[in-house]
Formats: C-alpha cells, sequence, structure tokens
C-alpha cells in the first residue's frame, strides 16, 4: 500500500508499505485525510513534537473491512472517524477520566505513524460510527471539531454569554459557529482576511480584524463594557495569548487551545484582579459524538471551510502551497 512518509524537513514522498494485520485492531481503508497545521508545522520543522521519519495524517475517516467482536457493536462496512490519540489508562489523568492529556498520550501522525495511507490498523474503542448520508469529506472535519468543543468545554461557555475567540483557522471558525448555535455570541478576531470573509458567510456576526482596529476597545463595544465571560485562544500567536487577559471579563475564563513555542510574559495582576481561570485544553475527551451530530444537523457548517478538495496523490504539492501561502487555505482534504 502507499503511504504518505515525511522523511525530514519539507521532505515528503509515498512509500510503499505492508497493508497492516492486527486481529486486536479493526483495519480501515482510508476514503478521506485532512490536512492539520500541527503536520504544516511537522513538515517545516517548527512543531516541538514532530520527529522524522513519519508517516502523517490523523485526521482520517474510512472503511471497516476486517474486525472482530467488539462492545461497540461495529461491523465490517461501517463507516467511521479515527480517535487519533492513545492513551495509557493508568496515569493520573487517566485515573480521573482526563485521557485527553495522558502522561503517555501518543497521536497518529505524531508520535507514531499514522493514517496517511490506503489502510491503517486502529484500536476499536478509538473508532466512531458516522451517518452513511454524510460526505467523507465533511466527516474529516469531525477531529478538528472535537478540538474546538474542548475549548468551548474548558470555557464554561453558557447561552447569552459574549465569547472572544482568537484565530479564523478551522478550529477558531467552527468554535464560533459552535458558540452561536449554542445560544451565546461569538466574537471572533483575526487579521486574515479570506478566513474572515468566510466566517462572515457562516453567520459570524462579529468579526474583529485587530491588524486594522483596537481589538480591546472593539469587545469593549459589542459587549457594552463587559467584556467577554469566555476566552477561547486558538492562534498559538503570543500577541494574541497576551490579549486574552484584557478581552475577558472579571471572573472571566480563558481556555488556550493554540500553542506557541516562545515565552510569553503576562501580566499576571490581571489575573488576580479579575480573577481570572486560565484553562489550557488539549485535544478532546469523548466529544467525537457531539462532533458528529453538529456537523450533521448542520450547527456547524463545513464545507465552506474546504480550500481544496484533492487527490491522495496530490499531497505532496499541496503541503508546498500551504506552506508557502498558509493564508490562502482553510482545510484542504484528500480523498483516496
Amino acid at each position: 500500500m502507499r503511504a504518505l512518509l515525511l522523511k525530514g524537513p519539507r521532505s515528503l514522498e509515498f512509500a510503499e508499505m505492508e497493508i497492516p494485520v492486527d486481529n486486536e485492531k479493526a483495519i480501515i481503508k482510508i476514503k478521506a485525510i485532512g490536512i492539520c497545521g500541527t503536520e504544516i508545522s511537522s513538515y517545516n520543522d517548527t512543531f516541538p513534537m514532530g520527529t522524522y521519519p513519519r508517516v502523517l495524517g490523523h485526521e482520517a475517516v474510512g472503511e471497516i473491512v476486517k474486525i472482530g467482536e467488539n462492545s461497540k457493536g461495529l461491523k465490517v462496512g461501517d463507516r467511521v472517524i479515527l480517535e487519533p490519540y492513545r492513551y495509557c489508562g493508568h496515569c493520573y489523568p487517566c485515573s480521573l477520566g482526563r485521557t485527553n492529556c495522558c502522561e503517555n498520550l501518543k497521536c497518529i501522525g505524531v508520535h507514531e505513524n499514522g493514517a496517511a495511507s490506503e489502510y491503517f490498523a486502529h484500536e476499536i474503542p478509538l473508532l466512531y460510527k458516522i451517518p452513511d448520508e454524510m460526505k467523507w469529506e465533511h466527516a474529516v472535519f469531525s477531529d478538528p471539531l472535537t478540538n474546538a468543543l474542548q475549548g468551548v468545554s474548558r470555557a464554561k461557555v453558557k447561552k447569552g454569554e459574549s465569547v472572544v475567540i482568537t484565530g479564523a483557522g478551522p478550529i477558531g471558525i467552527m468554535a464560533a459557529q459552535y458558540v452561536n448555535a449554542i445560544g451565546a455570541t461569538a466574537i471572533l478576531i483575526s487579521s486574515m482576511e479570506q478566513r474572515m470573509a468566510v466566517a462572515e458567510c457562516l453567520g459570524i456576526r462579529y468579526i474583529v480584524n485587530h491588524s486594522k482596529s483596537d481589538p480591546i476597545r472593539a469587545v469593549r463595544e459589542i459587549t457594552r463594557g463587559r467584556m467577554a465571560e469566555a476566552v477561547i485562544e486558538c492562534s498559538g500567536r503570543p500577541d494574541a495569548i497576551r490579549k486574552t487577559l484584557d478581552y475577558a471579563s472579571n471572573a472571566g475564563r480563558i481556555a488556550l487551545i493554540g500553542y506557541s513555542r516562545e515565552a510569553i510574559p503576562l501580566p499576571t495582576h490581571l489575573i488576580t484582579r479579575k480573577e481570572l481561570d486560565v484553562l489550557g485544553s488539549r485535544n478532546c475527551m469523548g466529544l467525537q459524538p457531539v462532533a458528529i451530530e453538529a456537523i450533521q444537523t448542520g450547527q456547524v457548517k463545513v464545507e465552506p471551510l474546504i480550500s481544496s478538495l484533492v487527490k491522495f496523490e496530490e499531497l505532496p504539492d499541496y503541503f508546498a502551497k500551504i506552506s508557502n501561502n498558509p493564508g490562502d487555505y482553510i482545510k484542504v482534504v484528500a480523498l483516496l
């Protein structure tokens, strides 16, 4: 079978590998793969957890071609999405049920070979059935959507609240849609105009271009002086992370999804004075069914987020294109 192998920085090619055989796992014929920002970082050698050589791919959906008896009732022919995070089950976070931040967490495509291949073997408990009528390219978004949902959950967003979301990538735009869907008010902050235009078409009413206006003043005006009860940071930009403290109201909550490799000085007096809850948000915890339903019901619309729908063979070219012009793409999905 063919597999997409990252041999080193900006060195990506297809490799011939054996089709997996594993009687303890399900064998999946992969149907679609999404390109994630972390994979572009690995490609550019800027992702601290990336290692080489590595078969990429953690946003993956496909059809079960082999599976044994299982408690989930899954069978050959079922269409599934892969939860890509493997956890140990016995460390302290796992004992709390917080498997998303397991001390020994392994993400396929990052710590071990991923699913950007024609077939993949995966643990049965980490498979979730998707509706027969859902398009493969839409189902791929269930994985990044769970990251957005985890941030919404960590920030304890409630109906009627104002929620600042920084970063107009797939996670930020989907978080904004979901926030609006549950009755809160999303305020999306970015400077990437093409992505902001897509967000506007998706019904995000409040969009602030921080390169053209003062975002703190804008948030104050939208919230009538209160500021945002919740802030979800999705960009990983040091300046955006710093400003989360300014966007938050007194007694506000901040969820940090985006990664930054830089040490960021923070005025901790604002955390104390406002008594803010500042929370990390990593991966997700059992939110795949919620994500699948949100896409299926249209609470989160994903079709406009697909910048390019390509063939598997085109992925090396598209990694280079995205790396050179990241602002031109929201999500590239490859069909196998």
